[in-house]
């Protein structure tokens, strides 16, 4: 699965999230040196942005993990198809006890 290929919520959320606290680290570091919250706006827009980088390159290590521990199950798999036999299904009937009303 490709990052295109999640749905906007997944695909935005490590960007979005991140890239909001860098964003708010800045806000925080004003605060904390008691200037005015939104004084020296370039920084919380520079905050903002490379948190959002962080957060792409994030979802692409995410991806990229998730991929590579695919590939090697489904090679096990390939390389061991007898542990991997479908399941023969199961009925409802064979598996209740016979009932009788009891009146």
């Amino acid at each position: 699965m490709t990052t295109f290929d999640k749905s906007p919520i997944a695909r935005w959320a490590y960007p979005v999230v991140v890239g909001g606290l860098g964003f708010g680290t800045m806000v925080l570091y004003n605060f904390l040196s008691k200037r005015p919250l939104y004084s020296g706006i370039h920084r919380h827009i520079i905050g903002g942005i490379l948190g959002a980088g962080f957060g792409e390159g994030l979802n692409h290590y995410l991806d990229f993990k998730a991929s590579r521990r695919d590939t090697v199950l489904i090679h096990y798999m390939e390389l061991h198809p007898e542990d991997f036999q479908p399941e023969e299904k199961i009925f409802y009937k064979d598996v209740l006890q016979p009932w009788t009303p009891i009146r």
